[in-house]
């Protein structure tokens, strides 16, 4: 995936903010088990999206624009996978990390 977002390689990730600090989104797989952080190439898909995370204990989902290079590193550290999605939910593209 040479270029990811726009020509600055921004995408939208949903975190949730807590005192101690924003925890991003998560989610499993449960096909094959993999965790994943979903992502979006534009904010109007990501809000388009937002009702259809179950909502899990701790404050609301808010979007949040992220470099995706720094967005790849957190997954990479952390044994996530990245799934882009589209304004639908569907997946466009997987991408899996050696973890």
């Amino acid at each position: 995936m040479a270029k990811q977002g726009n020509e600055s390689n921004w995408v939208w990730v949903f975190i949730q903010q807590y005192f101690e600090g924003d925890k991003m989104v998560g989610r499993l797989d449960e096909q094959n088990g993999e965790q994943f952080i979903p992502f979006f190439e534009v904010k109007e898909d990501g809000l388009a999206c937002k009702h259809a995370f179950k909502k899990e204990q701790g404050p609301d989902y808010a979007l949040q624009a992220m470099l995706f290079e720094e967005l790849t590193d957190y997954a990479k550290e952390n044994g996530f996978s990245l799934y882009k999605l589209d304004g639908e939910g569907h997946i466009v593209e997987k991408l899996r990390f050696e973890h």
